[in-house]
C-alpha cells in the first residue's frame, strides 16, 4: 500500500494495491486495482467496500469448440475476480478504536477482546487481554501490545487511558488493513525463528523488511537506548504513510528508513504508553529486557524472564480475530458477559490458493440422458395474441449449462439456433419466437434439437399459436 491523499474521508490517505494472476497455459497475466480502504464509517457494524481485482478471458473448451464450430481464440465469458473489504475499525490489528475506547454503546473503560499469545493446542490463561496483557507463553514476564485507549489504573486509582493515544493509533489509521483472522504459530530455533505459519490459511507468512502481511523484528530506530512503541513508527513505510495525518508528529519522520530483522533485537525495552521518544517528549522508561515483533498489523513488545529468547522447538502462537468483543461494564480486570460480533475476513492473505472441487451433481451441473429428459418448453402451447404490445419469449428450461438448441418447423426447415453458455449453471434459455432472419413465426407445431459438448441428444416438440395476426415469414409449419 502507499500514500493516497486523494481518497479522501476515512480512508485517511491509505490506498492499497490489491492484485491477482490468472496462469492460462502457463503463462502468468496479473491485474492490479489501487483502492483506497476506509477504517470506519461508524462504530457500529462496519461497512462493505467492493472493488473489482480484473478479469480473464475463458476461452470455450477445445472439444465443445470443435463440435459447434466455435472458432480459435474466441471467449466465451470473462472471469472476474472481486474482494470485499470490510471496514478495518473492527479488526483486532486495530481494536482500540472499537473494543477499547471509552464510548457507552461499546461497554466503555473495557479492554476484554483482542489478540493474544499462547503455547500449546489452545490458550489457557483466564481473560487473556484484560487492560494491557495480550496473552501468556512460558519464559516472557509481560507481552504488551501498543493498543491506543486502552484502560488501565494509575496510582491515583481512577480508570484512565494512555496519555500517547492519540499518536499511538496513527500505525493503526494506516496500517491496520494488513490484519487478519488466523492463528500464527511462531516456532524459534536458537536465537531466530525457524518458521511461522498461518494454521488457519494454511500457508507461510514472510518476513519484510516493512510493514506488509507479513512479520518482522523491530529495533531501536530512533536510537534512544530502549525499544519502545513509537519506534515501530519509523519503519520506512509507516513513517511515509504517517506524514499524511498532521496529528501523528510527522517532522520527526521524515526521511526515516528504519527496516525491521529476520532476528529478534535483545535489549531494554519499554511497555509504557504515556510517553513518547526523545525527539518530542521523553525517553520512555526502561520496563525489562527483551525484543519487538510486528506481525499483520500488529505490534507486541515481549519482556523476557531470562533476557533470552526460548530454546530450539519452542511453539508461540498469535489467535487474532475481526470482529467486536463487548464484555460486562463493570470496569473490572475479570470481565464478564463476553460477545462477539463477527466480521468478514480479509482478503489479504499472501500465498493463498483457492481451490473447490463438486462432489455432486447441482442444477443439473452435469450434462446426463437424465437431465436432458427434464428439458421443455414453456408456455407450451405459447400464444402470441399481440405481438406488437406484448414481448415474445418462449423458454427452454432445466437445460444444462452448455448446449446447442436448434428450432425446426415441422416440414424440417431450420427455424433458429440458440447456444447457451450458463457456467453459473442457469438452466433457461430465452427464444423471442423470431426466425434467423429476424421474422415473426407462425402457428404450428415445431420442434426442436437439444445437443450438449458431451454429444447427449434430445428432441421435443413445442406448439405455437399466433392470433396476433402478424406473420412476417411466411407459413414456417410446412
Amino acid at each position: 500500500f502507499d500514500n493516497c491523499p486523494a481518497s479522501g474521508g476515512n480512508a485517511l490517505g491509505s490506498c492499497y494495491f490489491l492484485w491477482v494472476t490468472f496462469d492460462k497455459d502457463g503463462v502468468e497475466t496479473s491485474f492490479s486495482v489501487e483502492q483506497p480502504w476506509g477504517v470506519w464509517s461508524a462504530f457500529g457494524d462496519a461497512a462493505l467496500i467492493t472493488t473489482s481485482l480484473g478479469a480473464q478471458a475463458v476461452d470455450a473448451d477445445p472439444v465443445a469448440a470443435a463440435r459447434f464450430g466455435i472458432p480459435d481464440g474466441f471467449s466465451t465469458f470473462n472471469a472476474t475476480l472481486t474482494a470485499n473489504l470490510r471496514q478495518y475499525i473492527q479488526f483486532s490489528a486495530f481494536e482500540g478504536q472499537s473494543s477499547r475506547r471509552g464510548f457507552a454503546a461499546l461497554n466503555s473503560n473495557l479492554s476484554p477482546g483482542g489478540s493474544r499469545w499462547f503455547e500449546g493446542a489452545d490458550e489457557t490463561v483466564d481473560h487473556p487481554t484484560s487492560s494491557i496483557r495480550v496473552g501468556s507463553v512460558a519464559g516472557v514476564d509481560s507481552i504488551w501490545s501498543p493498543i491506543h485507549h486502552t484502560d488501565y489504573i494509575p496510582d491515583d486509582g481512577a480508570v484512565t487511558t494512555y496519555t500517547t493515544s492519540g499518536h499511538m493509533q496513527c500505525f493503526g489509521y494506516m496500517h491496520g488493513g494488513v490484519g487478519r483472522q488466523a492463528d500464527v504459530r511462531f516456532t524459534w530455533n536458537g536465537g531466530t525463528v525457524s518458521e511461522v505459519r498461518d494454521l488457519t490459511h494454511h500457508v507461510d507468512v514472510p518476513f519484510k523488511t516493512d510493514v506488509q502481511a507479513s512479520y518482522g523484528f523491530v529495533g531501536d530506530n530512533n536510537s534512544d537506548g530502549v525499544i519502545s512503541w513509537s519506534d515501530f513508527d519509523y519503519i520506512t513505510n509507516v513513517a511515509f504513510n504517517l506524514q499524511a495525518l498532521g496529528f501523528c508528529q510527522p517532522a520527526r519522520l521524515v526521511g526515516a528508513t528504519g527496516q525491521f530483522s529476520s532476528t529478534p533485537v535483545i535489549m531494554n525495552v519499554s511497555t509504557d504508553g504515556n510517553t513518547t521518544d526523545a525527539a518530542v517528549n521523553r525517553t520512555p522508561p526502561t520496563t525489562g529486557r527483551g525484543f519487538g515483533l510486528y506481525v499483520n498489523g500488529h505490534r507486541f513488545i515481549f519482556e523476557l524472564s531470562a533476557g533470552r529468547v526460548p530454546p530450539a522447538g519452542t511453539e508461540w502462537t498469535l489467535r487474532s480475530h475481526h470482529g467486536i468483543v463487548g464484555a460486562s461494564n463493570d470496569e473490572s480486570s475479570t470481565p464478564r458477559a463476553y460477545s462477539f460480533s463477527q466480521t468478514q475476513r480479509s482478503p489479504i492473505i499472501p500465498g493463498l490458493n483457492v481451490r473447490f472441487t463438486v462432489d455432486s451433481v447441482i442444477h443439473n451441473v452435469e450434462s446426463t440422458g437424465e437431465s436432458l429428459e427434464l428439458v421443455h418448453t414453456v408456455p407450451d402451447p405459447y400464444y402470441i395474441s399481440n405481438a406488437r404490445l406484448e414481448p415474445v419469449r418462449l423458454s427452454f428450461v432445466n437445460l444444462p449449462p452448455r448446449a446447442i438448441i436448434r428450432i425446426y418447423s415441422v416440414s424440417g426447415v431450420l427455424v433458429q439456433v440458440l447456444e447457451h453458455n450458463r457456467p453459473d449453471f442457469g438452466g433457461d434459455a430465452v427464444w423471442n419466437v423470431r426466425t434467423r432472419t429476424d421474422r415473426a413465426v407462425a402457428s404450428g407445431v415445431y420442434f426442436y434439437h437439444i445437443e450438449t459438448p458431451e454429444g447427449l441428444e434430445k428432441v421435443g416438440r413445442f406448439t405455437i399459436v399466433n392470433a396476433s395476426g402478424v406473420v412476417t415469414g411466411g407459413d414456417l409449419t410446412r
